[in-house]
């Protein structure tokens, strides 16, 4: 990944969704600081998920779904890595732990949904959203991701792809940190640079991803931007 398509695919994702506004406010009202054990910050938790497209926490099963990701939460979040870890910085012990936090959670109920049988059976939180729910309390070292995405990297959603999904991001960001470099600037001034100021490292290559994966909207060549530039 070469610095000029993250910047495109960045400024591409901010024109193609509010998903910038709708985080930004989701961090407003949790004070930048989510705690999932506040029953406020969970209900603005699953207010963004369902602007982020997460369908499966229905509105009316809200309280089914906080109670979930409470119980969960109370179990895993001592287990995980401090929230200022930076995904370069997760050793694999803290990725196992945090692949044991995914598994459990995308196994847990986000609604129910009514049967042809006239009953009622359970929709589970699932990859997605459980990726973005830990992005949400550990967003600089734990990625969102969503469902064009695995296929097009070969996973499959499992707990050890979501390793190796981790892995993916970790060396394109490394790469990313390379590139800087070779251009005087720190890595870590990056989502300044691409007018992404509250965006982490993590988040800015799903938003790459987003844009050309999910959206299918890949970068124009170097060459081409240039000359574009050039047009009065």
């Amino acid at each position: 990944m070469k610095l000029f398509e993250i910047a495109f695919a960045c400024y591409i994702y901010g024109q193609m969704s509010d998903y910038d506004s709708s985080y930004c406010d989701f961090l407003k009202a949790t004070n930048h600081k989510p705690d999932i054990k506040i029953a406020e910050h969970r209900i603005e938790l699953l207010k963004w998920l369902n602007k982020w497209g997460c369908r499966q926490f229905a509105k009316n099963y809200h309280r089914l779904a906080s109670e979930e990701i409470r119980t969960w939460y109370e179990q895993f979040n001592g287990l995980l890595f401090p929230t200022r870890k930076t995904l370069l910085e997760l050793s694999d012990d803290e990725a196992a732990v945090a692949s044991k936090a995914y598994a459990d959670l995308a196994e847990r109920k986000a609604s129910k949904r009514n049967t042809k049988s006239g009953g009622k059976s359970d929709v589970m939180i699932g990859p997605t959203g459980a990726a973005k729910i830990l992005f949400a309390i550990r967003p600089n070292a734990l990625p969102p991701w969503d469902d064009p995405i695995r296929p097009r990297l070969k996973l499959d959603g499992s707990a050890k792809s979501y390793v190796s999904y981790l892995g993916i991001v970790k060396r394109e960001i490394e790469e990313l940190g390379k590139a800087c470099e070779r251009n005087g600037y720190s890595l870590l001034d990056l989502p300044k640079l691409v007018d992404k100021p509250t965006s982490s490292l993590a988040k800015l290559i799903d938003e790459y991803f987003w844009v050309t994966i999910s959206r299918k909207c890949p970068a124009p060549a170097s060459d081409s931007l240039a000359r574009w530039a050039t047009w009065q």
